[in-house]
């Protein structure tokens, strides 16, 4: 199973290699459970005092045509992924991949499918990513949130708990997820946060964020963002001309870090 989608990810990704693959990013592990996540990191070549980067992966493979939750929720695109690897200017990043991505098939026989159907946005992933997170960061180290379609989401969430955080920035993400769900269709998903507290919470943040959306994006599409854009301090959602859910955000978000004010 995770041979597959590794082979898949590979063969439609560009240099550098993927963090799953690349021996540049250390692999660590949160197991709880019924629930494993995963993450890589790839320590810094630069200052000590810089910021660790943290990417979070978006919901992984999708539903299948007769609405079926997949059996691996491993990504096909590997968008958070891709991201990650191509962030490669010094800083020390962190990929997380949602829970029970790129598992071995015995390690996902102990995953509930639960974590990446109906509570893939609960208290109980958002506590796996934070305890990766804590095992990452350096003593006193700042952290730089960056989440990919519903990594957004909790990116979101976890930028409003903790205390370390110096920016956000979301690429593609369904920060309302109430009206996500209904513009798809799609039964009420809970989450560690209500939608309307959460974007409370994100309007009176005093951390530097950046919403970032396509305008060619089906999954989140742009008549989504405009709520996004009346609740959001002004100037931090913008919306790129030409690009859909899972094309190369790489451009994009790199612009967008070169312009966070120090912190």
């Amino acid at each position: 199973m995770v041979a597959l989608a590794f082979a898949a990810i590979t063969a439609c990704s560009l240099n550098p290699p993927l963090p799953p693959l690349d021996p540049d990013f250390q692999r660590i592990e949160e197991v709880r459970a019924d629930l494993i996540t995963l993450g890589w990191l790839r320590p810094g070549t630069s200052k000590l005092d810089q910021p660790l980067l943290v990417v979070i992966e978006g919901d992984g493979k999708p539903w299948t045509p007769e609405n079926e939750p997949p059996a691996d929720p491993t990504p096909r695109a590997g968008t958070g992924a891709k991201l990650a690897s191509r962030l490669n200017n010094g800083q020390p990043v962190l990929y997380l991949a949602r829970p029970c991505q790129y598992l071995s098939t015995e390690q996902a026989a102990g995953c509930s499918i639960r974590y990446w159907t109906d509570l893939r946005f609960s208290d109980v992933p958002l506590a796996a990513l934070a305890a990766l997170i804590d095992r990452a960061r350096r003593p006193r180290q700042s952290v730089i949130l960056i989440g990919f379609s519903g990594g957004g989401v909790l990116a979101a969430e976890l930028a409003l708990q903790r205390n370390d955080v110096v920016a956000l920035i979301t690429v593609a993400a369904p920060l309302d997820i109430k009206a996500w769900t209904r513009l798809h269709g799609i039964s009420p998903l809970p989450t560690a946060s209500p939608a309307r507290k959460l974007m409370a919470g994100l309007a009176q943040a005093t951390f530097q964020q950046h919403h970032l959306y396509g305008a060619r994006d089906t999954v989140v599409p742009p008549v989504l963002v405009a709520p996004v854009i009346r609740q959001m301090p002004v100037n931090t959602v913008r919306i790129f001309d030409g690009l859909s859910h899972d094309d190369d955000w790489t451009p994009a978000v790199r612009a967008t870090l070169e312009s966070l004010a120090p912190g």
